[in-house]
């Protein structure tokens, strides 16, 4: 059975953050992956200039649709948290069980929805105040609390990716994706 993803993006999103989680995960046999913008079907500027595309817009997306549900971090993070609807997906798809995960910056959206309050997480190492009042702060590269994963930036972005992959299919297609894109120090 396929697992399906979903990453929402915003204007100024980081773009390796978006890129390299998609990119892994969509090189994993049994993972789909849906690229959502909160600015509807129009392509987004990411960080350093750089446009995507995306799949559809937020607003057309079945929010029980997914398995899980990730973000990209970098200044972008901002328009995410500012989305009610953002904040709907996330809250539905938490309350069920089902996977969150925020990169980078992005662990803020899920403070301003509050969503997993008190749980482990962690982020880049700016901002921080707010997420040490409200949560368990860590300074791991990727961290995993119930169904929330969190992870600190670009340079942790694949070990975040593939934890994500973890929590969907079976470790040895995890494995074996890892050791053919040669991350064999990951597994």
């Amino acid at each position: 059975m396929t697992k399906k993803v979903l990453i929402m993006i915003a204007e100024k999103s980081e773009t390796v953050e978006i890129v390299a989680p998609v990119d892994t995960l969509r090189r994993i046999e049994g993972i789909e992956v849906t690229i959502a913008s909160v600015h509807g079907r129009e392509p987004v500027k990411t960080t350093a200039d750089i446009i995507i595309t995306p799949d559809v817009a937020l607003s057309e997306v079945d929010k029980d649709a997914y398995d899980a549900i990730i973000m990209p971090g970098g200044e972008g993070y901002v328009n995410l948290a500012q989305s009610k609807l953002v904040g709907e997906i996330l809250k539905n798809q938490y309350e069920k069980g089902k996977l969150v995960a925020g990169i980078c910056m992005s662990p803020n959206v899920f403070l301003a929805n509050g969503i997993g309050l008190g749980n482990k997480l962690t982020s880049y190492p700016y901002k921080t105040e707010a997420l040490k009042e409200k949560y368990q702060y860590v300074e791991d590269n990727v961290v995993q609390d119930k169904n929330m994963i969190t992870s600190r930036g670009p340079g942790t972005v694949y070990a975040y990716a593939f934890k994500i992959a973890e929590n969907l299919v079976s470790i040895d297609k995890v494995k074996a994706s890892a050791q053919l894109n040669l991350f064999p120090n990951l597994y």
